[in-house]
């Protein structure tokens, strides 16, 4: 389908409308754009609508209830949708938007979530490295799915790749995603658990303790939440019922008693607003939580919180002692070892199942290391996140980059902190 776009209403006004046209009339985003592009190799490739480019906050979405189904800013109480930064991050970490010809049936309720559907088409995140256009028509190749349960309601995620992203060849599952991205999967969970929490909501909930199911999985709901638009769209069920109202105009679906002809919509000039939408200011605290803070934009692993705590170790390790190294926050638990003038740090947190583990052998019970750190006491400091080694030195009051430090003898030969497993585990693999 070649469509064109027609913008109707101002941006960041209620009245805002997005449209998909073909010469010049009216097509539903929604029903007359197929689920299936076409297939390469048995695969199957989608079309996926973007609703919200990544790295921006409106709120938009496909209107389920109005005729075409055009993208619009989402309202709450009367006020357009914003999200919140998550900071590091700014906006949405991917291209956020949509499968066309699926739906979530709000009269379903999955046997695996226990959660009925949320009358919307399933939810799309596309991680590859182009920013995506409100309105385009990307082809992706599906890799897994998390099922978010917002108030109440199944509300799947789908995650996919755009087929002409540089990666797309090597990603085919959720363990390419951890094997080439690696802790990208934890930051999609984290992401989706905290956007709320800005506005002073609680976490979000999952099904699956917020597992990412794998892509077989993926297609599974992707096909079951298919057949639910078509028992919509056939008329085997009512367009509008006591849990739903939508609107099912259409052009192209051929035994649909809802086909018709497209209306005429007359684009309009619309003004593109430059307002992007305030994040909350953030200060780190040292160079080093600044230096893990641009890591994790430039490789999505791990949040502010880690920053935070990497830096906390720094300053310990910098300032001469790691005596009593703690997290008052309670995320994390820190295992430290200080032998003559060198110390070995580790960052651990609960077990969750994005998590990705620096080494099994590093795993305290119920905890997984998410970062080490070693240094000389006073002098210079190194850490990894799971994205790299960085190194810090200090001198004349002054900390700064430095070249990889070497590994302090007295540390290289302990095995052990605290009797617990080695921070270094990973260090000494990875080197």
């Amino acid at each position: 389908m070649a469509h064109q776009l027609a913008e109707t209403g101002n941006e960041n006004d209620t009245g805002y409308r997005l449209f998909f046209t073909e010469g010049g009339e009216a097509r539903s985003i929604f029903h007359d754009v197929p689920l299936v592009a076409r297939e390469e190799g048995g695969e199957k490739i989608f079309n996926m609508i973007v609703e919200i480019p990544r790295g921006t906050n409106a709120k938009m979405e496909i209107s389920v209830d109005e005729k075409w189904n055009p993208i619009k800013q989402d309202v709450k109480k009367g006020k357009l949708r914003f999200v919140n930064n998550v900071y590091p991050w700014a906006g949405y970490l991917w291209n956020y938007g949509a499968f066309p010809q699926t739906w979530e049936d709000p009269t379903h309720k999955h046997p695996e979530t226990g959660c009925f559907g949320d009358n919307d088409p399933l939810d799309v995140c596309e991680i590859g490295s182009a920013t995506g256009t409100r309105g385009q028509v990307k082809q992706v190749k599906v890799l897994g799915v998390i099922a978010l349960i917002d108030e109440g309601e199944t509300d799947w995620k789908v995650i996919v790749i755009d087929v002409t992203d540089p990666l797309a060849a090597q990603m085919n599952d959720m363990d390419d995603v951890n094997r080439l991205m690696p802790g990208f999967s934890f930051t999609i969970y984290e992401w989706l658990r905290t956007y709320k929490m800005p506005a002073g909501k609680p976490p979000n909930e999952f099904a699956f303790d917020g597992a990412a199911r794998n892509k077989a999985y993926a297609l599974d709901v992707v096909e079951e939440n298919h057949q639910f638009w078509k028992r919509l769209i056939s008329g085997e069920i009512p367009p509008k019922a006591e849990k739903y109202d939508v609107a099912c105009n259409n052009t192209t679906v051929d035994g649909s008693p809802h086909k018709q002809a497209g209306e005429k919509i007359a684009a309009e000039d619309v003004p593109r607003l430059d307002t992007p939408f305030p994040g909350p200011e953030f200060a780190p605290a040292n160079e080093v939580e600044s230096h893990v803070l641009e890591q994790q934009r430039a490789k999505p692993h791990g949040d502010s919180a880690l920053a935070k705590m990497v830096g906390k170790v720094a300053d310990a390790i910098l300032g001469g002692s790691v005596a009593g190294l703690s997290d008052e926050t309670g995320t994390y638990t820190i295992a430290s070892s200080a032998s003559d003038s060198a110390a070995a740090v580790g960052v651990y947190r609960r077990k969750t199942p994005h998590a990705f583990a620096f080494s099994r052998a590093g795993d305290i019970g119920e905890l997984e290391m998410v970062a080490a750190a070693y240094g000389k006491l006073g002098s210079c400091f190194t850490y990894s996140t799971g994205v790299g080694r960085f190194s810090f030195a200090k001198a004349d009051g002054a900390v700064k980059a430095a070249e990889n430090a070497d590994l302090p003898d007295s540390v290289a030969a302990a095995d052990n902190v605290n009797g617990e497993g080695a921070p270094l585990a990973f260090l000494r693999e990875q080197s």
